[in-house]
């Protein structure tokens, strides 16, 4: 079952609290619904760490432990889904977070050096190195960006977690069935010969 190699993977609460900046939270995260292995706690994990995973901010293993804690979600397995952004999937995230923002607001696309520049200068505005990107004078707009990410994060996060419900689901059902061939199998072997 799932549930059997999801135990045997996931590391365990002691080593999860050790983690920076998770000890914030304190005994929290000690809650023995964090810790559940089913498929309602996973497709929920799954769902709200992809969708922190995928915001435009920074900062996405607080947001993620936040929303276990609140949610009561597996935390491991949400902390885990953060990483769905990485330098390497960043920028077609962003790409095509733009291009769904751009397309819901009816604003031009843009270039990929320009959808990096003004994620440069999002983030230099969030540290505080930077203008305020809302005030620009380049001509480029970062609403088609935050909208477009928010729609991209719930949109993702939802078909991860349906998609982890069904073959969840599917898995439970071809394990049965193979269960019950088994002692039929079994009972023929078994029977004697007249």
């Amino acid at each position: 079952m799932p549930k059997d190699i999801l135990r045997r993977i996931l590391p365990t609460p002691e080593r999860v609290a050790r983690v920076p900046g998770i000890k914030y939270f304190g005994e929290h995260i000690m809650a023995p619904k964090l810790w559940y292995v089913n498929r309602r706690s996973i497709a929920g994990a799954i769902f709200w760490g992809v969708f922190c995973g995928m915001l435009p901010i920074p900062m996405h293993t607080f947001l993620a432990v936040l929303a276990a804690v609140t949610f009561g979600v597996n935390l491991p397995i949400c902390l885990l889904m953060v990483w769905i952004s990485n330098p390497i999937t960043l920028p077609p995230i962003l790409g095509f977070g733009y291009w769904i923002g751009a397309h819901l607001l009816h604003e031009p696309m843009i270039s990929a050096h320009q959808i990096g520049h003004l994620f440069k200068q999002f983030l230099n505005w969030i540290i505080g190195t930077g203008k305020n990107p809302f005030n620009n004078n380049m001509h480029l707009s970062i609403w088609p960006l935050i909208l477009g990410l928010m729609v991209e994060a719930l949109l993702f996060s939802s078909i991860a977690a349906l998609s982890t419900r069904i073959i969840w689901r599917y898995y439970v059902i071809f394990k049965w069935r193979q269960r019950k061939r088994l002692p039929a199998k079994n009972s023929k072997l078994k029977q004697p010969v007249h």
